[in-house]
């Protein structure tokens, strides 16, 4: 019940300002908005190389694990380097300079809470996970109401909102330790073993997952991009209902990932998912109020859809990857889903139309997610043989 709490709690928390984003921003100013929320996306996923699953691989290995004070001070520093980019790249494009502080502030406190929540839950530390997420969501809804009172929701409004629920999230959860800089150097060398496959998987998927959406910005424009990035957020749910459990699914032993059972209950939930959000698309085409980009989703239901079912498999085995394969594996996991999902939504990006771009980003999605599948399976069979 308390998994189920707290999966509900964060899910519900981080939704929030998506949700509120595509049922009040035009595409243009939600391609904006992404643009923030993609740098946010590789501050949560240099968080989970260089400190969380850094942490807990070495945990695995060799059953030690260091201490909070010193994950919390690497977690400070990479937050501080987050809200530095993000600062550099809102004023460097002159639509998001308006935006520029209140943005980094929020990329920060998603990387903090991103890294402290994960901490928390591996030691099951209930007092530290749920309020941060009830308070991040309370003061995201809070905020918004109040602002929405003066005037119609807009890009700088909502950006307020997201900082504000994400700091009021980080003061919620376990206070934070800043040692001396050189605390950053120590933990890098005792996780030596740990962080460069985890760090190079990294780096690959984001230059699928994060890199190529921006390259697709001018090619679609701004209006296209926003629906596009609007698609992918209509697997915010499936990706958020997994990712608080990370640290329980990296524990599990790889055999429980590959049981027939397991299998057939992701595929069952992945495929209900998927039909779900596809009618939901599907029904903004009857209803005549305007809701946004949210509005215009409706012409990629059976897209959407279909990239929700692949999303699921993806994200979960992916995780299960980034623990119990060995290097190579991992690589030539995130090498192949680098292949699909840059080159095939960007080759129908530029020589077809939005439609074409987001198919081929809903069909690189199916092949990443099988070929991770397969790979379990591998690494699992394998194991078996060797023992």
């Amino acid at each position: 019940m308390n998994i189920l709490v707290g999966v509900a709690t964060n899910a519900l928390f981080v939704l929030g300002v998506q949700f509120a984003a595509l049922i009040t921003l035009a595409p243009s100013d939600f391609g904006l908005f992404s643009i923030q929320y993609l740098i946010a996306a590789f501050g949560n996923s240099l968080c989970m190389s260089l400190i969380a699953e850094a942490w807990i691989r070495r945990e695995v290995s060799t059953q030690s694990r260091a201490s909070w004070g010193q994950y919390s001070t690497v977690l400070v520093y990479l937050s501080g380097l987050m809200f530095v980019a993000t600062l550099i790249v809102s004023l460097i494009i002159p639509a998001l300079r308006e935006i520029a502080v209140s943005g980094s502030a929020a990329v920060a406190a998603s990387t903090i809470r991103t890294g402290s929540r994960y901490y928390s839950v591996r030691l099951g530390e209930k007092r530290n996970i749920i309020p941060g997420d009830v308070a991040g969501l309370l003061i995201t809804i809070l905020a918004l109401g109040v602002l929405a009172v003066q005037a119609e929701i807009d890009l700088l409004q909502l950006n307020l909102a997201w900082a504000a629920g994400g700091i009021a999230s980080v003061l919620a959860s376990r206070p934070l330790a800043l040692g001396r800089l050189r605390i950053v150097g120590q933990w890098f060398m005792e996780h030596k073993r740990e962080v460069p496959p985890l760090l190079r998987d990294s780096i690959i998927t984001d230059l699928g997952g994060i890199a190529t959406p921006l390259l697709l910005a001018p090619v679609l424009g701004l209006n296209g991009f926003g629906i596009y990035r609007a698609v992918s957020n209509a697997a915010a749910p499936v990706r958020l209902a997994i990712t608080p459990l990370r640290p329980i699914i990296s524990a599990a032993k790889l055999s429980s990932h590959v049981s027939l059972s397991r299998v057939a209950i992701l595929l069952v939930t992945a495929t209900t998912t998927g039909a779900v959000v596809a009618v939901f698309l599907w029904a903004f085409a009857f209803i005549p109020m305007e809701l946004g980009v949210l509005s215009s989703l409706a012409d990629f239901s059976v897209a959407a859809g279909t990239f929700v079912v692949s999303s699921l498999l993806l994200h979960y085995y992916s995780i299960v990857a980034r623990t119990h394969f060995s290097p190579t594996k991992l690589t030539t996991g995130r090498t192949v889903q680098l292949a699909a999902s840059a080159v095939l939504p960007l080759l129908a990006g530029i020589y077809l139309d939005l439609n074409a771009a987001i198919w081929a980003y809903a069909l690189a999605t199916a092949i990443s997610a099988a070929f991770w599948v397969v790979l379990a399976f591998i690494e699992s069979s394998q194991r078996a043989i060797e023992s």
